[in-house]
């Protein structure tokens, strides 16, 4: 039986989403970070073993425009 899908709704802050470097079949992970400056150090940090994509800022569950 399959699962039903669930609408997921985000906290407010700034999103990038990580996937594993050989795989391209893994579905990517979101991490959630309050602040611009927690977010770019973090890109720093997974960027070097994983595939880092900036995903964007939330607020009032909605994705920003950057």
């Amino acid at each position: 039986m399959p699962r039903q899908s669930k609408k997921i709704s985000l906290k407010d802050g700034f999103y990038i989403e990580i996937k594993a470097s050989g795989s391209s079949h893994q579905s990517p992970i979101l991490v959630r970070r309050n602040s611009k400056e927690e977010i770019d150090l973090a890109l720093k940090q997974y960027g070097k073993t994983k595939n880092v994509r900036f995903y964007g800022e939330v607020k009032n569950s909605k994705l920003v425009a950057n």
